[in-house]
Order: structure tokens, then sequence, then C-alpha cells
């Protein structure tokens, strides 16, 4: 910005140009006039405003547009045409180099990386999921980009623990601009395409930005063969040799007698420490980078009748969608070369001649149905589940091509409308809404087939946050600032994380049908047809690991897990070609002591899954008081209040499966680290009180009941209050000299993630709670955990030398 300080006849006209001003931020400007002289014309001007900040309470610093440009390849290039780039080149910050694409990590103050604040244009875009910032942080569009340290103000938007970025985003000019980049790079493919328009009316009242941008590069690690040279030393583990001199298995991990020995290789790769087959160098790093961002934005003003001035309404959109490509294809591993099907040899290891989908079933009918006679249409209800992302074509058997990777995909849309409403000349009041639609997708065919480091098979995370903001700001006086400020959002968010595909194999996961007492089906009791009479556990679990996986035959006529593993294949038909599906077989008339009925409790879906909504309020009152011309003081204090709705945990089978759960489960904190034991596995029967059980070592009378409890069956919510007072001052010795001195209390609200868990398929205490919470103290699917808490105490002082070098200690 500029300051114009004009009155005729008295001083001469001066003009201060390169004013930064900083969000949340006073900032002092000390003007040097001289008296009118009589002459035509005579303007007085400085070329750029000092490097030092009199005025600002905290250490804040800004990159322009011209900076961004001279940084972009800080950091190895990989966030060229974004502000992490221009983010590294700041002192107070940590940005870990060879990033590229979205959410790259950076540490301000030694904060976490999940602990900085993220703003775009004043909107706080941090998404309450993860506390991942939503933007891409893109350099199209980027007027400024400014970097908090630390001592926030109590009326900031953005609460970061450690500190916090604000993009601005460009205006439209009088007179208009207009920028075409089209670039291109080589040897690794580097392609952007940019145009950015701006004008504005002559008078101001309209002005706008238009930014659209598209950008693509490939990465190349060591070399232009991403160090095919280098593999037989520092290639990726994926294998491990059966055969040759001390190498029997992969848990005899013999680093003597298998290290880098000559026994066996792999077209020319010999094996590597505890005998590991190395592959690809460059296995799981970012391939290919996909980027497009488009920014639109306008001002309008109403002028004022009676004062001069104006108000202003602002529209803004900004969106992007990046694609993530990794090195994770079949191809990057060196093609059918490395699928030898030789047992312990390739990424095969004797199974399918190439890469395949892994695909899973689904039974279209509702949980929850019991049976008490034979239904062989159910047959009917089974069908397969594809691969996600593969257009319906991703089912078991079906090859992966060879040039397919494992990706992620992430973008935002956001809306934002203002209003501020000038009064006179020392106050205002604005007030915007806005609205925020991201989206975060993991797509891994590969990783689901070879079951080795990558990225997940299917993780869908997509959130629409809405939030409004009210400020009001009153000089009271020449010594006095006030500003009041109120601030809500909320969100809906799914998160998805989601593993069907796997359950028709072997195991737990493609159960559906308990044998169950016809009188008493939600007891939690189950029964064998082979042992009638005698209560056994109903948990999946326990039966596939007693019944050794239920090797063969009618899943659906045996034990008490009846389906057993592959048990909706065995409804239905699968593999297709297979023989047909049983549908449901008649239940035992006297096993359960008396009737039995099939309990229909699975349809096949299984996912880590949350849908807690948060609503935060915020309210803040500040005043900045200027006692002198080089004492600036703010005091400010800040409510912040962080309520969670939880999702209904209740509905469908959830209540046999927490009775199933309470009936065998039992706990010693000596006895398996703390880790809750099914009774039935230590030979007791199912529903025995924990109180008689034993086993060699413990004594009855050790063990006490591992009891869950479905809190949030029918909903809930949880509300943390932080009040949060704060003050900082700046003392302004000089043109050359500053102080700057704070102290306050901040909160951040734990991740929505951590409040409640929850799950797609009904066996949620078996699933999550019991297996991954009991022995941590946890027994509900909600979790109170508290907003994290800073006590942020700074002190610096700025000098600047002559020649535009300033130096700030901290």
């Amino acid at each position: 910005y500029s300051l114009t300080a004009t009155k005729e006849g008295i001083i001469e006209p001066f003009v201060q140009r390169g004013i930064t001003i900083l969000s949340d931020q006073v900032r002092t400007v000390r003007v040097a006039t001289k008296p009118y002289v009589k002459t035509i014309a005579t303007v007085t001007t400085r070329s750029t405003a000092g490097l030092v900040s009199a005025g600002t309470t905290a250490n804040v610093y800004s990159v322009n547009a011209a900076a961004q440009a001279r940084t972009a390849t800080f950091g190895g290039g990989g966030s060229a045409d974004q502000g992490y780039s221009a983010i590294a080149a700041l002192p107070g910050v940590f940005v870990p180099p060879n990033q590229a694409g979205w959410f790259q990590t950076a540490n301000i103050r030694g904060g976490d990386y999940d602990q900085v604040g993220y703003e775009l244009d004043g909107v706080p875009v941090n998404r309450s999921f993860d506390n991942y910032p939503s933007t891409n942080l893109s350099a199209i569009g980027q007027q400024e980009l400014q970097m908090y340290t630390g001592a926030e103000s109590a009326a900031s938007e953005s609460q970061g623990l450690s500190g916090y970025l604000n993009q601005v985003i460009k205006t439209g000019t009088y007179p208009g601009f207009g920028t075409l980049d089209l670039s291109i790079g080589a040897p690794n493919l580097y392609n952007k395409a940019s145009v950015e328009i701006g004008g504005a009316t002559p008078n101001r009242n309209l002005s706008y930005y238009l930014g659209i941008g598209t950008i693509a590069y490939a990465t190349r690690y060591y070399d232009n063969f991403n160090g095919a040279s280098q593999i037989s030393s520092f290639g990726v583990p994926f294998d491990v040799q059966n055969d040759g001199a001390g190498c029997t298995s992969a848990t005899a991990s013999n680093y003597t007698g298998c290290y880098k020995n000559g026994a066996d290789f792999i077209f020319g790769v010999p094996a590597g420490p505890g005998g590991y087959y190395l592959g690809s160098y460059v296995y799981l790093q970012p391939a290919q980078v996909l980027d497009s961002e488009n920014v639109f934005n306008v001002h309008i003003g109403i002028p004022h009748h009676a004062d001069g001035s104006k108000d202003d309404i602002q529209l803004l959109y900004d969106g992007f969608n990046l694609y993530n490509r990794y090195y994770t294809s079949p191809g990057d591993w060196g093609g059918p070369a490395f699928f030898a099907g030789d047992a312990g040899k390739g990424l095969l290891s004797g199974g399918a001649p190439e890469p395949i989908y892994i695909s899973g079933l689904q039974y279209t009918g509702p949980v929850g149905q019991l049976f008490t006679s034979a239904d062989p249409a159910q047959a009917a209800s089974v069908v397969q589940y594809a691969f996600p992302n593969t257009g319906g074509q991703g089912f078991l058997g079906n090859p992966i091509d060879q040039n397919t990777r494992d990706d992620i995909q992430n973008g935002d849309s956001i809306y934002k409308l203002q209003y501020q409403h000038n009064i006179g000349t020392s106050s205002y009041l604005r007030v915007y809404g806005y609205l925020l639609y991201s989206w975060f997708y993991y797509y891994g065919a590969n990783g689901a087939f070879n079951n080795f480091a990558t990225l997940p098979p299917n993780y869908e995370l997509w959130t629409h946050t809405r939030g409004a903001s009210a400020q009001y700001v009153n000089q009271l006086s020449a010594h006095h600032l006030l500003n009041v400020e109120a601030l809500y959002t909320t969100a809906t968010t799914v998160r998805d994380n989601n593993t069907q595909m796997f359950n028709g194999l072997t195991g737990a996961r493609g159960d559906a049908a308990q044998l169950v007492s016809a009188a008493d089906p939600t007891s939690g009791i189950c029964y064998n047809v082979a042992n009638p009479g005698v209560p056994e556990s109903c948990l999946k679990g326990t039966m596939n690991t007693l019944a050794g996986g239920f090797g063969g035959g009618n899943y659906l006529s045996w034990g008490p897990l009846t389906c057993g593993s592959g048990c909706l294949g065995n409804i239905g038909s699968f593999p297709p070609g297979s023989a047909p599906g049983v549908g449901i077989p008649a239940p035992s008339a006297t096993a359960c002591n008396g009737p039995c009925a099939w309990y229909l409790t699975e349809n096949g879906q299984y996912a880590t899954f949350n849908t807690v909504t948060p609503q935060f309020w915020a309210a803040s009152l500040q005043d900045t008081w200027k006692p002198t011309d080089r004492l600036n003081l703010n005091f400010g204090v800040r409510e912040n209040i962080y309520t969670f709705l939880y999702s209904a945990t209740g509905g469908g089978t959830r209540p046999f499966w927490f009775n199933a759960w309470n009936k065998v489960m039992c706990v010693n904190p000596q006895f398996d680290n703390g880790n809750p034991v099914d009774e039935t596995t230590l030979g007791f029967q199912a529903g025995a009180a924990c109180s008689t059980v034993s086993a060699p070592g413990f004594p009855v009378g050790s063990f006490a009941p591992a009891t869950l409890t479905n809190s949030t069956a029918n909903g809930g919510s949880v509300t943390y209050n932080e009040f949060e007072p704060r003050f900082a001052g700046t003392y302004t010795f000089g043109p050359f000299d500053v102080l700057r001195f704070s102290a306050g209390r901040y909160s951040q609200a734990a991740n929505a993630a951590f409040q409640q868990y929850n799950s797609l398929d009904q066996d949620l205490p078996e699933h999550l709670l019991g297996p991954l919470f009991y022995r941590y103290g946890f027994t509900t699917p909600n979790h109170l955990v508290s907003p994290s808490i800073s006590y942020n105490y700074d002190l610096s002082i700025e000098h600047q030398f002559p020649n535009n070098v300033s130096v700030r200690v901290t």
C-alpha cells in the first residue's frame, strides 16, 4: 500500500510507498513532512518502507509476489509454484526439503506439522477432522504470504499453537493488467500454463481479478533412470529368498549368512540384508503431480453520499484439484521380470502370473434378519464389490495395467462473501460467511495386491465446512483502538477408511451370520451344531482361530461362527463360475437349547468410519492502547468453545455385538500386556463369570470383566471451553530499532478424528474398541480428548542497518 499525507498550504505532499498491512496487526508509520513552500508540483517520496515494522506486536514475515518468484526453487523445486518455497526462505520456520504437492510440512518455532494455522484471505481453512489445511498454497493468485511466528492477537481468525500462515489474494487495479505464463522444463517433465488478469474502474468502485492455471511435473531420483544402478545397494526390500545359504525363511533373519550373498539372484540383483530381495530404488516416492488452480476475486464499492467514503462487498472463489501419483505401478518395479512365480521370488511369490485387483463381496439385504428356516433365495443377495475407482472393472483376477500407479487426489472449493460497512472515518463493521468443500482420496490397488508398504487401498475424506464472522473495530481516540469479534464454524465430515475389498479372502471379514437361540437372538451367545447345547463365543476372531480358518466345506453349517471365512461367498456364488451358493440353510432345531436361528449380523462393509460434527464458537475483545508515539500495548481476551456432536453408534446389530463381547471377554493387567482375552480360548464356557476364569500363573479371581459400553448409541455431544488472556506490546526506540514482547494462552481443539471411533461393519467392539483401546482405559466409542494448550512468551529486538539490512533476535 501507499500512504499519502497532504494539506494544501501547510505541508508538502508526501507519499510513502511499499507499506505492508498485516492481518490482525496494527502498523505505525512515521511521516516526516516539510513545511509548505510555494513551488510547482513537488512530491516527496520514499521508494520503500523501512524493514523495521513499528507498532507491530508480533514477529510477522511477509513475502510478496516478487519474492515468491525469486525463491521458487527453495527446498528442491517440488514447490516451485506454491508458497512453501517462499516459506522455506524465512526465519522462524523449518520446511524439510524435497517435498512436493499438497500439505507440505512446515514447522514454525518448533511446533509440529499440525500445530500451524492456515488462512486464505483471512478465512480459516484448517479442517477440524485432522487440523490439516484444505488449501494448496498455490502461488497463482497470491498477492502476499504472511507468516506469524507466534503472539497471534485475540482477534486472529486462525489459531495455531505455534503460529499461522495467511495467504492474501490479488485484487484488481487501475489501470488493469494481464499476465500469460507458459513454461516447459527438462530433463524432468515440467509444464505450466497460467493466465492472470485484473482490472478496476477509475473510481475503484469495481475491481476484479481472475487467475487460472494448470501445472504438471514428474520427478526423477538420483539420475534420469531413477537410480536403477543403485538397486543392488539401496533398493527397496520387497521379498525374501527361501532358498540359498543361510536364508531359509523371512523370520530366520540370518544377517550373517544372507548379507549380499551370491547364492541366488533376481536378474542380477543380489539378496540384501536378512535375505531380502531389493527392488525399485524409487518405490513409493512421488512420481507425478498434476495441479489445476482457479481464483476469482471481485470487490464492489458502495459510495456513501454523506461522508465521501464507501462500503465494500467482496466475492471470492478459490479452488484446486491436485493429483499426486506415486512410483508403485507394476512397471515401476521393472515389469514382468520381477513378477516371477517361483516360490519366494518376485512380487508374486508363487501366486498369480501378474498383479491383479483384489475385490470383495456385498450382501444387499438388511442386517438384523433372523432366519428360522432355510432361504435358498438369499444366494441372489450376494454381489461382487469391485475395487473402488475402477469404473466397476476391478474385480478379483482382473490384471492391473503395467502403468497404473497408486495415487492421492485432493482439492477444495472456497466461496467467501464479505461486507464491510465503514462508519465515518474511525470505525467499521465487517461480516463475512464462507463455504468450504474439500476432498482427500487415496487409491492403492497395487498395495492391496502386493501387501507391501504403500498407500491405503481406499481412504476417502470429504468435508463441508460453513462459517461466519462479525468484527467491529472503532478507534475510540488517538490512543485506543477497540476490536470486538465473534466467529462460528461447523463442518459435515465423512471419513471412510475402506477395506471391504478384502472380505472375500480368508478370515473373519466374510462372516455374515451366527447360529443363535431363536428365543433370545441378541443375547451375545452362539452355538455349535457339533457341540449342541453348549454356549460358545460369537466373536469372529476367536472362532476363526479355534476352527483353523475353516479350511473347507459348507461353512454355513459349521460351528458357532456359522459363516467362517468366505461366508458371503458360500451364501452366494463367488468367484463367478464357482459352485452356486446355498443361500441360508435350515438351522438346527435342537443345538441351541431349543430351536436355533441364523442371525444375519454383517453385510460385508468394513471400514473405520467417522462422521463427528464439530461446532466451534469464538468471541474476542481487544484494545490497542497507544499511550505515546513510541509505545503500543495490546490487551485481549478470547473465549473458544469447542463442541463435538457424536454420531449415533447404535442400531443394526450393534447390541448383539456389544453383548457378545461382554459375555466372554476378561482382563488382567499382567496377562497379555493388559489386552482382553476371550474366556473360551482358556477352556471356559461362554458366559462364565470372569471371576471364575483362570490361566497358567493366573489363579481363579485374577480376571475381571472387560466391559465395553456403547455410550453414544443415540449420539450425544461434548463441549470444551477455553479462556485465553493475551498481552503484547512494542516500543519504538527510533526509525531503526524496535522492541517487541508478548505473553498469552492459546488453544487448539483436538482433532474430530480423536473424539469418537466408529466402523461401517457392525462388530465395533471386536474391530476397534476392544483390541485397540481397552488397555489404555478407553471403554466407549467416544474419547474425552481435551484441546491442546500452549503458553507462549516472546521477546524480540529488531535493528535496521544501512543499505536495507536488518537483524532480529527473538
